[in-house]
């Protein structure tokens, strides 16, 4: 993972030429790069002339840090990447970029679907005009099914274009079990890694990406407990984790903490507090009038923590869980302290769940689906919400500073 990382945010992107630019600092506490069979293909693409470079993987697979990782081993300099591709000016185009999924994973209309996949053939005839550039795509194997046809038809020479899968099944056994070496070690030190290496061996699991499910394995000690059962089902035990920790007044405050970062671009400074979280807690059946040290509450095996007081929840499938989590107890509370944007794609009607035989012939729940099931009677509530021109706010004077104590 990069330290420094220049960026541009969604919907509000600047030119490149601008000075303004938003710096984001990445957690301080982070594993190293392990550098795969992949990293060592896109760094010989990119090495022998090639232009552009699409990363294709799931959810927490390690496309953003492996593009940034391959971007700064070519260039070494902090990658610029690119959020929102239509506000981009391709003819500011003068340098490398990094490109994160130009089709969002949210619902988006068709003129701008169009207009997306338009500006990314503009950038890429861009891109094979200019020398001593390259561009670098990330994208999830859907989205990226529906540009492919259009980008390649635009690339003048084959060999220019390089598609790599970075997901699961393209890494080899030596590439796993060092990703999960480096990774626990890292938050382990103490701990044999003969422990969970085993377990690892009997991975089925694909949930979602393998860098993630080895990152949420060794913070959490709970989860180490039982390696095998997490890694086969690591959505269903982070679930189920996280429900627990809604039964004791600790873990309670630990889990209002993290569905505050949920709905708060999954950041928290513990040196300042607003009505909102004064609100989740009160709804999470929490004293909100005690003084509290938010610091001493933090969950610490799912955040990771940006400089004094500035912590981020470690992946968006965290907040996913979490927002599902506390949607299944508070589901109006769910909607009313939710932007519209962070509600999309992932709450559907209920269904019957599914399950999977084993080899012993017992039936086992398979892992579950980063989904929020509701009846009809909620799916009404959700549509009025999403048809609604109304956002949750947080006027500048709900928010108090003290360094020590923060009254709830």
């Amino acid at each position: 993972m990069i330290a420094v990382v220049c960026y541009r945010k969604r919907r509000t992107h600047k030119k490149r030429n601008e000075k303004e630019e938003n710096i984001h600092l990445l957690p301080l506490d982070i594993p190293p790069f392990y550098k795969t069979s992949i990293f060592h293909k896109a760094n010989a693409f990119l090495k022998d002339g090639g232009k552009i470079l699409c990363l294709i993987g799931e959810w927490g697979s390690g496309k953003s840090t492996m593009a940034k990782e391959v971007y700064m081993s070519r260039t070494g300099r902090t990658p610029v990447v690119i959020e929102d591709i239509l506000k981009f000016d391709v003819s500011t185009c003068q340098d490398s970029f990094i490109v994160e999924e130009p089709l969002p994973r949210e619902s988006i209309s068709d003129k701008e679907t169009r207009d997306i996949v338009e500006k990314m053939i503009s950038l890429c005839k861009q891109i094979q005009t200019s020398n001593d550039i390259f561009l670098i795509i990330t994208s999830t194997e859907e989205a990226w099914g529906k540009i492919t046809g259009k980008i390649k038809d635009c690339v003048e020479q084959s060999n220019d274009l390089c598609c790599l899968d970075i997901n699961y099944k393209s890494l080899t056994n030596a590439d796993l079990m060092q990703i999960l070496h480096t990774i626990f070690e890292h938050y382990n030190p103490d701990t044999p890694f003969t422990n969970v290496e085993k377990a690892a061996s009997k991975m089925s699991a694909e949930s979602f990406g393998f860098p993630e499910i080895c990152t949420l394995l060794s913070r959490c000690k709970e989860f180490q407990n039982s390696p095998v059962v997490f890694l086969n089902r690591p959505l269903r035990y982070l679930s189920l984790y996280l429900e627990n920790m809604t039964k004791s007044p600790e873990g309670k405050e630990k889990f209002a903490i993290m569905v505050f970062m949920s709905v708060n671009d999954m950041k928290i400074d513990v040196n300042e507090l607003n009505e909102k979280l004064r609100k989740i807690f009160r709804t999470c059946g929490l004293n909100a009038d005690k003084k509290v040290q938010l610091q001493k509450i933090l969950p610490l095996e799912f955040v990771l923590q940006v400089d004094s007081s500035v912590y981020v929840l470690q992946h968006e499938i965290i907040k996913r869980i979490t927002l599902i989590t506390f949607g299944k107890f508070y589901f109006s509370d769910l909607l009313k302290f939710s932007s519209k944007k962070d509600l999309v794609g992932w709450i559907k009607l209920k269904k019957t769940h599914i399950f999977t035989k084993l080899l012993d012939g017992t039936q086992q729940a398979s892992d579950i689906e980063p989904v929020l099931e509701i009846n009809e009677e909620q799916w009404i509530e959700y549509l009025k919400k999403m048809e609604s021109t109304s956002q949750p706010t947080c006027e500048k004077s709900d928010i108090t500073n003290d360094k020590h104590n923060i009254d709830l």
